[in-house]
């Protein structure tokens, strides 16, 4: 059976240093370390740029969401932070408000916090899906 790819991305990382270019679709996006460790603080960690994905894909799913059911969130503000647990194991928290926050009832938020986990890069972290050497 063949596999169709998707969310094919590359990263140019050119010798010395640690800044380098991400290519997706047509679009770039830097990617560096901060200097205390030895990079040049000109672009995103790669952990920074997880946590923007994340982010991202929580405020555009929860849009998609309110939309089909026509509630008015206004701006969808989403924070993502990590730390390492107990375990030294690295957990997501998230904080998620609404503009509109008093035009949504409790039951509507509490469906949109729900919907929040459900977004594609969530259930990715949440699966810890394996990355396989092609």
């Amino acid at each position: 059976m063949n596999k169709r790819r998707s969310n094919e991305v590359s990263f140019k990382l050119p010798e010395g240093g640690y800044k380098g270019t991400i290519n997706a679709r047509g679009f770039a996006l830097t990617l560096d370390e901060p200097e205390d460790q030895g990079g040049t603080n000109q672009g995103m960690t790669p952990m920074d740029a997880l946590a923007s994905a994340l982010a991202g894909c929580i405020g555009i799913t929860l849009r998609m969401y309110a939309d089909r059911k026509e509630w008015k969130t206004g701006e969808i503000f989403v924070e993502i932070y990590s730390i390492k647990n107990d375990n030294n194991e690295l957990e997501f928290h998230k904080n998620i408000s609404f503009e509109n926050d008093e035009k949504l009832t409790k039951e509507q938020k509490q469906r949109l916090y729900e919907i929040s986990s459900k977004c594609p890069v969530s259930k990715v972290i949440q699966a810890a899906n394996p990355v396989i050497l092609d």
